[in-house]
């Protein structure tokens, strides 16, 4: 072989192992910026997720205390109603005691 083609053999050689090198780092370069789009994407999916959740758990709180409000509601009516029964039972008792004595003094005053 001679010399020129060994050193051609040589150059040929450095050449591709230039540009297997640079292809090698354009390609790490592409999986970075893969991984940092996978990493974005990611993030943000589990952002959005986190916010629908606090979203729903705020919605779930909000029913929660509704309903509760809405049975001390309706035990404080049926307070309100029971009392209310009462006070108008105890209001009929006093018109027919007053009835009965006004009977009965209407009657005395007969006699």
């Amino acid at each position: 072989m001679s010399i020129e083609n060994l050193a051609a053999t040589r150059i040929q050689t450095a050449f591709k192992a230039y540009r297997a090198r640079k292809q090698l780092r354009r390609l790490k370069g592409t999986v970075r910026l893969q991984a940092q789009t996978v990493n974005h994407s990611v993030k943000k999916q589990a952002t959005t997720t986190l916010n629908y959740l606090h979203s729903w758990s705020n919605i779930q709180a909000q029913i929660r205390a509704r309903r509760l409000c809405m049975v001390t509601e309706g035990h404080l009516r049926q307070k309100r109603i029971a009392n209310q029964l009462k006070l108008e039972a105890k209001l009929h008792d006093i018109e027919v005691r007053s009835t009965a004595l006004t009977h009965e003094a209407m009657h005395g005053l007969r006699s």
